[in-house]
């Protein structure tokens, strides 16, 4: 769940002579102190059972076995970590957040669980979101790449008018699950789910400070 099966000091090593500094410093830094980079949080029990009342969104009980095989799923990999719900209020530092599913009736795709990083169940309550900023991240940079791609794209049809040309891409399988949360920060990233209490321990796609951390990787 902590990754601790990577040997970072090996890793920077081997990349130090390839990659700018900064850069390097923030992969080792998000690979031994976790994500996000700064996180200011203060919330009241108040806003705790404000969540805790809510639940779940209604989309994650459309349909349950899929919901659940999508958490069994998470589990598995090592993303996410279940126990017994009846604890849930007594986490230290706790912070609930609702869950929902996505693309449940798709043909093509899989259902995938949201975690809403961003709902406020009344508007005077603070998500995870609110507590965290893209401006105190890494600066995002892979979005400059769409342009360039669409020119090759463009240039390749010329070249090639008269050939069926198949664009492939690579794909990282739970993606921004592989960034470990900083240990003083996974009891912000609870939720409850088929009566277990779920703590993420890897990035979840909902929350604004995971894409510029991600990027880090991916320019790496």
């Amino acid at each position: 769940h902590r990754a601790w099966h990577r040997d970072v000091p090996t890793i920077i090593n081997f990349i130090s002579d390839k990659v700018d500094p900064p850069l390097t410093h923030e992969l080792e830094r998000i690979f031994t102190a976790g994500i996000p980079r700064y996180c200011n949080a203060e919330a009241s029990e108040e806003n705790f059972q404000a969540y805790y009342q809510y639940g779940n969104h209604s989309s994650f009980d459309e349909d349950p076995d899929k919901s659940y095989a999508a958490l069994a799923k998470d589990h598995h990999k090592g993303y996410a970590i279940c126990f017994d719900e009846r604890l849930v209020p007594f986490v230290l530092n706790g912070h609930l957040t609702p869950q929902g599913m996505a693309d449940l009736n798709k043909v093509f795709k899989n259902p995938r669980s949201v975690f809403d990083s961003s709902f406020r169940v009344h508007a005077w309550c603070m998500a995870i979101n609110d507590w965290t900023s893209k401006f105190t991240e890494p600066p995002v940079k892979c979005a400059l790449g769409e342009l360039p791609l669409m020119q090759w794209i463009w240039n390749l049809c010329i070249t090639y008018p008269c050939l069926e040309i198949h664009l492939m891409d690579d794909d990282v399988s739970g993606a921004f699950c592989h960034m470990k949360y900083a240990p003083l920060l996974i009891a912000m990233h609870i939720c409850q789910q088929f009566g277990f209490g779920v703590i993420y321990t890897g990035g979840t796609f909902s929350d604004n400070t995971t894409l510029p951390n991600w990027d880090v990787i991916v320019q790496v």
